[in-house]
Protein backbone atom coordinates (compact mmCIF):
# COMPACT_ATOMS: atom_id res chain seq x y z
CA UNK A 1 0.00 0.00 0.00
CA UNK A 2 1.26 3.43 -0.88
CA UNK A 3 1.99 5.85 1.94
CA UNK A 4 -0.82 8.27 2.75
CA UNK A 5 1.20 11.30 1.69
CA UNK A 6 1.38 9.81 -1.83
CA UNK A 7 -2.33 10.44 -2.59
CA UNK A 8 -2.22 14.26 -2.46
CA UNK A 9 0.85 14.13 -4.69
CA UNK A 10 -0.94 11.77 -7.10
CA UNK A 11 -4.02 14.01 -7.10
CA UNK A 12 -1.87 17.07 -7.83
CA UNK A 13 -0.11 15.30 -10.71
CA UNK A 14 -3.44 14.17 -12.22
CA UNK A 15 -4.95 17.62 -11.74
CA UNK A 16 -1.91 19.27 -13.36
CA UNK A 17 -2.07 16.94 -16.37
CA UNK A 18 -5.83 17.48 -16.78
CA UNK A 19 -5.72 21.25 -16.30
CA UNK A 20 -2.78 21.83 -18.62
CA UNK A 21 -4.53 19.69 -21.24
CA UNK A 22 -7.71 21.75 -20.87
CA UNK A 23 -5.76 25.00 -20.99
CA UNK A 24 -4.01 23.81 -24.11
CA UNK A 25 -7.35 23.32 -25.82
CA UNK A 26 -8.68 26.65 -24.61
CA UNK A 27 -5.53 28.33 -25.91
CA UNK A 28 -6.31 26.97 -29.38
CA UNK A 29 -9.29 29.32 -29.64
CA UNK A 30 -8.25 32.68 -31.08
CA UNK A 31 -11.64 34.40 -31.34
CA UNK A 32 -15.34 33.69 -31.00
CA UNK A 33 -17.59 31.87 -30.96
CA UNK A 34 -19.79 34.46 -32.69
CA UNK A 35 -23.33 33.87 -33.90
CA UNK A 36 -24.04 35.39 -37.30
CA UNK A 37 -27.28 35.37 -39.28
CA UNK A 38 -30.24 33.35 -38.06
CA UNK A 39 -33.50 32.22 -39.59
CA UNK A 40 -36.39 30.33 -37.99
CA UNK A 41 -34.56 27.03 -38.60
CA UNK A 42 -30.91 27.91 -39.37
CA UNK A 43 -28.03 29.65 -37.58
CA UNK A 44 -24.39 30.24 -38.46
CA UNK A 45 -21.70 30.25 -35.74
CA UNK A 46 -18.17 31.51 -36.45
CA UNK A 47 -14.87 30.72 -34.72
CA UNK A 48 -11.16 31.24 -35.36
CA UNK A 49 -8.40 29.00 -34.01
CA UNK A 50 -4.71 29.77 -33.43
CA UNK A 51 -3.51 26.76 -35.38
CA UNK A 52 -5.12 24.09 -37.50
CA UNK A 53 -7.54 22.13 -35.33
CA UNK A 54 -10.62 19.94 -35.53
CA UNK A 55 -13.73 21.68 -34.21
CA UNK A 56 -17.29 20.67 -33.37
CA UNK A 57 -20.33 22.30 -31.77
CA UNK A 58 -22.70 20.46 -29.44
CA UNK A 59 -26.00 22.29 -28.93
CA UNK A 60 -29.36 21.83 -27.20
CA UNK A 61 -32.61 23.79 -26.66
CA UNK A 62 -32.73 25.68 -23.39
CA UNK A 63 -34.12 23.40 -20.68
CA UNK A 64 -33.93 20.27 -22.84
CA UNK A 65 -30.47 18.73 -22.90
CA UNK A 66 -31.87 15.57 -24.47
CA UNK A 67 -33.17 17.41 -27.54
CA UNK A 68 -29.93 18.69 -28.97
CA UNK A 69 -27.50 17.76 -31.69
CA UNK A 70 -23.97 18.25 -32.88
CA UNK A 71 -22.27 19.46 -36.01
CA UNK A 72 -19.87 17.53 -38.17
CA UNK A 73 -16.24 17.81 -37.18
CA UNK A 74 -14.61 20.56 -39.28
CA UNK A 75 -10.92 21.36 -39.54
CA UNK A 76 -9.70 24.94 -39.59
CA UNK A 77 -7.22 25.67 -42.37
CA UNK A 78 -4.37 28.14 -42.54
CA UNK A 79 -5.34 29.30 -46.04
CA UNK A 80 -8.79 30.23 -44.68
CA UNK A 81 -7.28 32.26 -41.83
CA UNK A 82 -8.08 29.38 -39.44
CA UNK A 83 -11.76 30.40 -39.48
CA UNK A 84 -14.75 28.07 -39.45
CA UNK A 85 -18.44 28.77 -40.07
CA UNK A 86 -20.74 26.14 -38.66
CA UNK A 87 -24.15 26.17 -40.36
CA UNK A 88 -26.71 24.60 -38.03
CA UNK A 89 -29.92 23.55 -39.75
CA UNK A 90 -33.30 21.94 -39.01
CA UNK A 91 -33.60 23.90 -35.76
CA UNK A 92 -36.84 24.74 -33.97
CA UNK A 93 -38.25 28.23 -34.59
CA UNK A 94 -38.32 30.81 -31.78
CA UNK A 95 -35.98 28.77 -29.59
CA UNK A 96 -32.95 29.66 -27.52
CA UNK A 97 -30.13 27.14 -27.80
CA UNK A 98 -27.09 26.66 -25.60
CA UNK A 99 -23.94 25.19 -27.06
CA UNK A 100 -20.41 24.02 -26.35
CA UNK A 101 -17.31 24.14 -28.52
CA UNK A 102 -14.94 21.20 -28.79
CA UNK A 103 -11.43 21.48 -30.26
CA UNK A 104 -9.41 18.37 -31.01
CA UNK A 105 -12.04 16.29 -29.19
CA UNK A 106 -11.72 18.28 -25.94
CA UNK A 107 -14.30 20.69 -24.56
CA UNK A 108 -13.24 24.35 -24.55
CA UNK A 109 -13.91 25.93 -21.17
CA UNK A 110 -15.24 29.45 -21.66
CA UNK A 111 -16.44 31.87 -18.97
CA UNK A 112 -19.56 32.74 -20.95
CA UNK A 113 -22.81 30.84 -21.21
CA UNK A 114 -22.87 30.41 -24.98
CA UNK A 115 -26.21 30.62 -26.74
CA UNK A 116 -27.89 31.53 -30.00
CA UNK A 117 -31.55 31.73 -30.94
CA UNK A 118 -33.72 31.05 -33.94
CA UNK A 119 -36.05 33.73 -35.24
CA UNK A 120 -39.66 33.81 -34.25
CA UNK A 121 -42.31 33.39 -36.91
CA UNK A 122 -44.45 35.99 -35.13
CA UNK A 123 -45.08 38.95 -37.47
CA UNK A 124 -44.48 41.71 -34.88
CA UNK A 125 -41.63 40.68 -32.56
CA UNK A 126 -40.18 42.89 -29.84
CA UNK A 127 -36.40 42.90 -30.14
CA UNK A 128 -33.32 45.09 -29.88
CA UNK A 129 -30.51 45.87 -32.27
CA UNK A 130 -27.24 47.53 -31.22
CA UNK A 131 -25.30 49.45 -33.83
CA UNK A 132 -22.15 51.50 -34.40
CA UNK A 133 -19.15 52.02 -36.65
CA UNK A 134 -15.46 52.89 -36.64
CA UNK A 135 -13.72 50.38 -34.37
CA UNK A 136 -10.01 51.23 -34.44
CA UNK A 137 -7.82 48.84 -32.45
CA UNK A 138 -4.27 49.97 -31.66
CA UNK A 139 -1.35 47.80 -32.78
CA UNK A 140 1.83 48.45 -30.82
CA UNK A 141 3.84 46.39 -33.30
CA UNK A 142 3.53 49.18 -35.87
CA UNK A 143 6.21 51.86 -35.69
CA UNK A 144 3.85 54.64 -36.76
CA UNK A 145 1.55 53.94 -33.80
CA UNK A 146 4.20 54.33 -31.13
CA UNK A 147 4.00 57.69 -29.40
CA UNK A 148 1.83 59.81 -27.15
CA UNK A 149 -1.23 59.97 -29.39
CA UNK A 150 -3.49 56.92 -29.63
CA UNK A 151 -6.18 56.95 -32.30
CA UNK A 152 -8.09 54.03 -30.77
CA UNK A 153 -9.20 53.54 -27.18
CA UNK A 154 -11.92 52.80 -24.63
CA UNK A 155 -12.38 49.22 -25.76
CA UNK A 156 -14.55 48.71 -22.67
CA UNK A 157 -17.36 50.17 -24.79
CA UNK A 158 -17.84 46.59 -26.05
CA UNK A 159 -18.57 45.46 -22.49
CA UNK A 160 -21.12 48.26 -22.22
CA UNK A 161 -22.88 47.13 -25.40
CA UNK A 162 -22.82 43.53 -24.19
CA UNK A 163 -24.42 44.63 -20.91
CA UNK A 164 -27.46 45.85 -22.87
CA UNK A 165 -27.92 42.26 -24.15
CA UNK A 166 -28.91 43.21 -27.71
CA UNK A 167 -30.49 40.51 -29.83
CA UNK A 168 -28.47 41.71 -32.81
CA UNK A 169 -25.41 43.85 -33.45
CA UNK A 170 -25.29 45.73 -36.75
CA UNK A 171 -21.74 46.84 -37.64
CA UNK A 172 -21.94 49.91 -39.91
CA UNK A 173 -18.48 49.80 -41.49
CA UNK A 174 -14.86 50.59 -40.64
CA UNK A 175 -15.17 47.56 -38.39
CA UNK A 176 -11.41 47.17 -38.76
CA UNK A 177 -8.79 49.62 -40.02
CA UNK A 178 -6.51 48.20 -42.67
CA UNK A 179 -3.19 50.00 -42.41
CA UNK A 180 0.56 49.54 -42.46
CA UNK A 181 0.18 48.05 -45.94
CA UNK A 182 -2.21 45.37 -44.66
CA UNK A 183 -4.26 45.80 -47.83
CA UNK A 184 -1.37 44.80 -50.09
CA UNK A 185 -1.77 41.07 -49.40
CA UNK A 186 -4.33 38.50 -48.34
CA UNK A 187 -2.12 37.64 -45.36
CA UNK A 188 -2.03 41.27 -44.28
CA UNK A 189 -5.83 41.56 -44.38
CA UNK A 190 -6.17 38.32 -42.39
CA UNK A 191 -3.65 39.64 -39.86
CA UNK A 192 -5.66 42.83 -39.29
CA UNK A 193 -8.93 40.96 -38.70
CA UNK A 194 -7.17 38.49 -36.42
CA UNK A 195 -5.45 41.22 -34.41
CA UNK A 196 -8.74 43.08 -33.89
CA UNK A 197 -10.73 39.99 -32.95
CA UNK A 198 -8.25 39.07 -30.22
CA UNK A 199 -8.99 42.27 -28.29
CA UNK A 200 -10.46 40.80 -25.06
CA UNK A 201 -13.46 43.15 -24.69
CA UNK A 202 -14.35 42.85 -28.37
CA UNK A 203 -14.04 39.07 -28.27
CA UNK A 204 -16.31 38.92 -25.22
CA UNK A 205 -18.89 41.01 -27.07
CA UNK A 206 -18.79 38.77 -30.15
CA UNK A 207 -20.36 36.05 -27.98
CA UNK A 208 -23.45 38.19 -27.28
CA UNK A 209 -26.38 38.19 -29.71
CA UNK A 210 -26.16 37.76 -33.48
CA UNK A 211 -23.81 39.90 -35.57
CA UNK A 212 -24.28 41.31 -39.08
CA UNK A 213 -22.01 43.76 -40.91
CA UNK A 214 -21.49 46.09 -43.86
CA UNK A 215 -18.14 47.58 -44.77
CA UNK A 216 -16.65 50.97 -45.55
CA UNK A 217 -13.26 52.08 -46.85
CA UNK A 218 -11.10 50.88 -43.95
CA UNK A 219 -12.25 47.26 -44.21
CA UNK A 220 -12.43 47.52 -48.01
CA UNK A 221 -8.96 48.91 -48.74
CA UNK A 222 -6.96 52.15 -48.39
CA UNK A 223 -8.48 55.32 -46.98
CA UNK A 224 -11.29 56.73 -49.18
CA UNK A 225 -10.81 53.86 -51.65
CA UNK A 226 -13.27 53.16 -54.44
CA UNK A 227 -14.16 50.43 -56.93
CA UNK A 228 -10.92 50.91 -58.87
CA UNK A 229 -9.01 49.47 -55.89
CA UNK A 230 -7.29 46.35 -57.24
CA UNK A 231 -7.47 44.27 -54.07
CA UNK A 232 -11.22 44.52 -53.54
CA UNK A 233 -11.91 40.87 -54.35
CA UNK A 234 -9.57 39.50 -51.70
CA UNK A 235 -10.71 42.05 -49.11
CA UNK A 236 -14.27 41.00 -49.97
CA UNK A 237 -13.33 37.34 -49.47
CA UNK A 238 -11.81 38.20 -46.07
CA UNK A 239 -14.89 40.25 -45.09
CA UNK A 240 -17.12 37.29 -45.88
CA UNK A 241 -14.76 34.92 -44.05
CA UNK A 242 -14.81 36.93 -40.81
CA UNK A 243 -18.52 37.86 -40.72
CA UNK A 244 -21.43 35.44 -40.57
CA UNK A 245 -23.62 37.34 -43.04
CA UNK A 246 -26.09 35.55 -45.30
CA UNK A 247 -25.02 35.16 -48.92
CA UNK A 248 -24.71 38.40 -50.90
CA UNK A 249 -27.44 39.21 -53.41
CA UNK A 250 -24.85 39.42 -56.21
CA UNK A 251 -21.45 37.93 -56.96
CA UNK A 252 -20.12 41.48 -57.06
CA UNK A 253 -20.25 43.47 -53.84
CA UNK A 254 -21.45 42.49 -50.39
CA UNK A 255 -25.06 43.73 -50.31
CA UNK A 256 -27.98 41.65 -49.04
CA UNK A 257 -31.44 41.88 -47.43
CA UNK A 258 -32.37 40.35 -44.09
CA UNK A 259 -35.85 40.12 -42.52
CA UNK A 260 -36.72 40.09 -38.80
CA UNK A 261 -40.50 40.12 -38.33
CA UNK A 262 -41.82 43.48 -39.52
CA UNK A 263 -38.29 44.90 -39.80
CA UNK A 264 -36.16 44.34 -42.89
CA UNK A 265 -32.50 45.28 -43.19
CA UNK A 266 -31.06 46.29 -46.56
CA UNK A 267 -27.31 46.05 -46.13
CA UNK A 268 -25.68 47.98 -48.95
CA UNK A 269 -22.14 48.19 -50.33
CA UNK A 270 -20.96 51.77 -50.96
CA UNK A 271 -17.40 50.81 -51.99
CA UNK A 272 -17.30 47.97 -54.51
CA UNK A 273 -19.07 49.95 -57.29
CA UNK A 274 -17.94 53.45 -56.33
CA UNK A 275 -16.17 55.60 -58.90
CA UNK A 276 -13.32 57.95 -57.98
CA UNK A 277 -14.60 61.36 -56.90
CA UNK A 278 -14.74 63.66 -59.89
CA UNK A 279 -14.27 60.80 -62.37
CA UNK A 280 -17.76 59.37 -62.50
CA UNK A 281 -21.10 59.24 -60.77
CA UNK A 282 -21.27 55.82 -59.18
CA UNK A 283 -21.72 55.54 -55.41
CA UNK A 284 -23.99 52.54 -54.94
CA UNK A 285 -24.10 52.04 -58.70
CA UNK A 286 -27.08 51.57 -61.00
CA UNK A 287 -27.26 47.80 -60.55
CA UNK A 288 -27.32 47.95 -56.76
CA UNK A 289 -29.78 50.85 -56.71
CA UNK A 290 -32.15 48.90 -58.95
CA UNK A 291 -31.84 45.88 -56.66
CA UNK A 292 -32.50 48.09 -53.65
CA UNK A 293 -35.55 49.81 -55.17
CA UNK A 294 -37.12 46.52 -56.22
CA UNK A 295 -36.37 44.88 -52.86
CA UNK A 296 -37.85 47.85 -50.97
CA UNK A 297 -40.98 47.76 -53.14
CA UNK A 298 -41.41 44.03 -52.59
CA UNK A 299 -41.10 44.30 -48.82
CA UNK A 300 -44.17 44.75 -46.63
CA UNK A 301 -42.08 45.40 -43.50
CA UNK A 302 -43.13 48.29 -41.26
CA UNK A 303 -39.50 49.38 -40.98
CA UNK A 304 -37.10 49.13 -43.91
CA UNK A 305 -33.63 49.97 -42.57
CA UNK A 306 -31.13 50.80 -45.31
CA UNK A 307 -27.58 50.57 -43.97
CA UNK A 308 -24.89 52.53 -45.86
CA UNK A 309 -21.24 52.90 -44.84
CA UNK A 310 -21.03 56.60 -45.79
CA UNK A 311 -23.44 59.39 -44.84
CA UNK A 312 -26.18 60.26 -47.31
CA UNK A 313 -27.90 63.48 -46.25
CA UNK A 314 -25.29 65.48 -44.34
CA UNK A 315 -24.20 68.50 -46.38
CA UNK A 316 -21.21 69.12 -44.14
CA UNK A 317 -18.51 69.02 -46.81
CA UNK A 318 -15.93 67.29 -44.63
CA UNK A 319 -14.66 63.89 -45.66
CA UNK A 320 -16.98 61.81 -47.80
CA UNK A 321 -20.72 62.12 -48.42
CA UNK A 322 -23.32 60.94 -50.91
CA UNK A 323 -25.23 64.17 -51.51
CA UNK A 324 -22.17 66.36 -52.18
CA UNK A 325 -19.70 63.73 -53.44
CA UNK A 326 -22.01 62.12 -56.01
CA UNK A 327 -24.78 64.68 -56.53
CA UNK A 328 -26.13 63.29 -59.81
CA UNK A 329 -26.60 59.71 -58.59
CA UNK A 330 -27.91 61.00 -55.27
CA UNK A 331 -30.53 63.10 -57.09
CA UNK A 332 -31.55 60.13 -59.27
CA UNK A 333 -31.88 57.90 -56.22
CA UNK A 334 -33.99 60.44 -54.34
CA UNK A 335 -36.21 60.96 -57.40
CA UNK A 336 -36.81 57.20 -57.59
CA UNK A 337 -37.79 57.07 -53.92
CA UNK A 338 -40.12 60.03 -54.39
CA UNK A 339 -41.76 58.46 -57.44
CA UNK A 340 -42.18 54.99 -55.93
CA UNK A 341 -43.50 56.29 -52.57
CA UNK A 342 -42.20 53.23 -50.73
CA UNK A 343 -43.24 53.38 -47.07
CA UNK A 344 -41.13 52.57 -44.02
CA UNK A 345 -37.63 53.66 -45.09
CA UNK A 346 -35.03 54.76 -42.52
CA UNK A 347 -31.31 55.05 -43.33
CA UNK A 348 -28.43 54.02 -41.05
CA UNK A 349 -24.82 55.11 -41.54
CA UNK A 350 -21.46 55.52 -39.83
CA UNK A 351 -18.02 56.75 -40.95
CA UNK A 352 -17.89 60.37 -39.71
CA UNK A 353 -16.61 59.89 -36.12
CA UNK A 354 -19.61 61.70 -34.71
CA UNK A 355 -23.28 60.85 -34.24
CA UNK A 356 -26.38 62.70 -35.42
CA UNK A 357 -29.82 62.24 -36.94
CA UNK A 358 -30.43 63.91 -40.29
CA UNK A 359 -33.83 64.63 -41.85
CA UNK A 360 -34.27 64.96 -45.60
CA UNK A 361 -37.58 66.23 -46.99
CA UNK A 362 -38.79 65.31 -50.46
CA UNK A 363 -41.84 66.98 -52.05
CA UNK A 364 -45.05 65.04 -51.41
CA UNK A 365 -43.19 62.40 -49.38
CA UNK A 366 -42.81 61.50 -45.73
CA UNK A 367 -39.54 62.66 -44.04
CA UNK A 368 -36.49 60.49 -44.68
CA UNK A 369 -34.36 60.03 -41.57
CA UNK A 370 -30.73 58.99 -41.42
CA UNK A 371 -29.33 57.71 -38.12
CA UNK A 372 -25.54 58.07 -38.03
CA UNK A 373 -23.66 56.29 -35.22
CA UNK A 374 -19.89 56.82 -34.94
CA UNK A 375 -17.32 56.18 -33.52
CA UNK A 376 -17.08 53.08 -31.35
CA UNK A 377 -13.37 53.16 -30.44
CA UNK A 378 -11.83 55.50 -33.04
CA UNK A 379 -10.85 59.05 -32.13
CA UNK A 380 -13.92 61.35 -32.27
CA UNK A 381 -13.80 64.31 -34.62
CA UNK A 382 -12.65 67.55 -32.91
CA UNK A 383 -14.22 69.83 -35.54
CA UNK A 384 -17.36 71.97 -35.38
CA UNK A 385 -19.60 70.57 -38.09
CA UNK A 386 -22.54 72.27 -39.79
CA UNK A 387 -25.22 70.04 -41.30
CA UNK A 388 -28.41 71.88 -42.17
CA UNK A 389 -30.34 68.57 -42.24
CA UNK A 390 -29.40 67.69 -38.65
CA UNK A 391 -32.23 67.13 -36.18
CA UNK A 392 -31.67 69.47 -33.26
CA UNK A 393 -29.95 68.16 -30.14
CA UNK A 394 -28.88 64.87 -31.73
CA UNK A 395 -25.22 65.72 -32.45
CA UNK A 396 -22.73 63.89 -30.24
CA UNK A 397 -18.94 63.92 -30.59
CA UNK A 398 -17.75 61.24 -28.18
CA UNK A 399 -17.28 57.48 -28.51
CA UNK A 400 -20.73 55.95 -28.53
CA UNK A 401 -23.13 53.26 -29.71
CA UNK A 402 -26.79 53.11 -30.63
CA UNK A 403 -29.63 50.84 -29.56
CA UNK A 404 -32.74 50.38 -31.71
CA UNK A 405 -35.76 48.79 -30.03
CA UNK A 406 -38.74 47.64 -32.09
CA UNK A 407 -41.87 47.70 -29.98
CA UNK A 408 -45.59 48.34 -29.90
CA UNK A 409 -48.82 46.71 -30.94
CA UNK A 410 -49.35 45.71 -34.59
CA UNK A 411 -51.32 48.88 -35.30
CA UNK A 412 -48.93 51.16 -33.38
CA UNK A 413 -45.40 49.94 -34.07
CA UNK A 414 -42.45 52.20 -33.34
CA UNK A 415 -38.67 52.21 -33.27
CA UNK A 416 -37.16 53.54 -30.05
CA UNK A 417 -33.68 54.98 -30.67
CA UNK A 418 -31.18 55.32 -27.83
CA UNK A 419 -27.68 56.79 -27.89
CA UNK A 420 -25.18 55.68 -25.21
CA UNK A 421 -21.67 56.88 -24.50
CA UNK A 422 -18.71 54.55 -23.95
CA UNK A 423 -19.58 54.30 -20.25
CA UNK A 424 -23.08 53.05 -21.02
CA UNK A 425 -24.77 56.33 -20.04
CA UNK A 426 -27.90 57.28 -21.98
CA UNK A 427 -27.29 60.52 -23.93
CA UNK A 428 -30.59 60.92 -25.77
CA UNK A 429 -33.67 58.97 -26.84
CA UNK A 430 -36.03 59.41 -29.78
CA UNK A 431 -38.94 57.50 -31.32
CA UNK A 432 -40.05 57.01 -34.90
CA UNK A 433 -43.52 55.50 -35.45
CA UNK A 434 -44.33 53.41 -38.48
CA UNK A 435 -47.21 55.79 -39.21
CA UNK A 436 -44.67 58.62 -39.67
CA UNK A 437 -43.10 56.66 -42.53
CA UNK A 438 -46.04 56.55 -44.91
CA UNK A 439 -47.60 53.43 -43.38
Amino acid sequence: MAPTHFYPILFFICYFIFSTSAIAQDDLLAAGPMAGYNTATEVVVWIQTKEEAEAQLVYWPEGDTSGGGKTDIVRSKLEEALTIEFVLQQLTPDTRYHYRLWLNEKKVELPDSLFFFTRTEAPYPTFSLATGSCAYIEDDSLQDEKGLFKFGGRYDIFDQIAAKQPDYMLWLGDNIYLRGNDWESVEGVHYRYTHSRQTPALNRFLRVGHHLAIWDDHDFGPNDSDGTWGGKDYTKAAFERFWGNPAAADSGGTYFAYRIGDVELFMTDCRYFRSPVGQGESFLGDKQIEWLIQALKASDANFKLVAVGTQLFSNCNLGEGYCFGFPEEFARFMKRLEAEKIPGIVFLSGDKHYTEISRYDLPDHYPLYELTFSPLTSFPTPFRLKNTHRVKRTSYKRRNFGMLHFEGEPTNRYMRIELYNFKGKLIWERKIWARQLGK
